[in-house]
């Protein structure tokens, strides 16, 4: 969105000159050059894979890597708290947790050459910041949940994190985990 990127441009380095920033769906971008990494992170299952995967194979530099990454946060005291929250008020009634990755090699739509977990980082972020954070996913976004919907939930994960809070920010542990290779590049398909 604008405003995400005009954010991303006030932060640290958000301006240097060696970043070009575009706004597009990932399933418009026209690639301008080949790249020697590309890292998708929390985002890929949003996407159509059989449009974005291929075009970025066919933007990976040779010997480049496509690079899948995933965090977690469930292991932090409160989550057990939150857990019953996203079902009462997530906007995506037939959820299913999957692994995005399992998904991906499975459809053929990604070969793993290799992984690796990071060690656990322990963060703190301001409580509102925390608050916010849950309306950039799908599920509970803000224009798919309604004003009302969403002030509820505001309340009821103040409510689950405030034991939780201390000096006005809320601690997570977290740990990623990431897996690179390269989507396979699909060319003339017959069928």
């Amino acid at each position: 969105s604008p405003a995400m990127l005009a954010l991303a441009r006030q932060l640290p380095g958000g301006a240097h000159p060696n970043i070009t920033s575009h706004l597009a769906l990932a399933e418009d971008f026209a690639y301008p050059s080949r790249y020697g990494l590309a890292v998708a992170a929390e985002s890929l299952h949003w996407m159509d894979w059989e449009v974005v995967l291929p075009a970025i194979g066919r933007a990976l530099a040779p010997g480049a890597r496509l690079v899948v990454l995933d965090r977690r946060i469930d292991g932090v005291a409160w989550w057990p708290d939150i857990a019953p929250l996203i079902p009462q008020y997530s906007t995506n009634t037939d959820y299913r947790p999957y692994d995005l990755l399992g998904e991906l090699v499975s459809h053929g739509r990604f070969v793993v050459e290799g992984g690796a977990t990071t060690a656990p980082v322990t963060i703190a972020q301001p409580v509102d910041d925390s608050v916010e954070s849950w309306h950039s996913r799908n599920g509970f976004s803000r224009e798919r949940m309604g004003a009302a919907r969403a002030a509820a939930f505001d309340a009821a994960l103040r409510g689950v994190l405030s034991p939780h809070v201390s000096r006005g920010q809320v601690e997570m542990v977290l740990q990623a985990t990431l897996a690179w290779g390269r989507p396979p590049v699909r060319t003339g398909v017959l069928g």
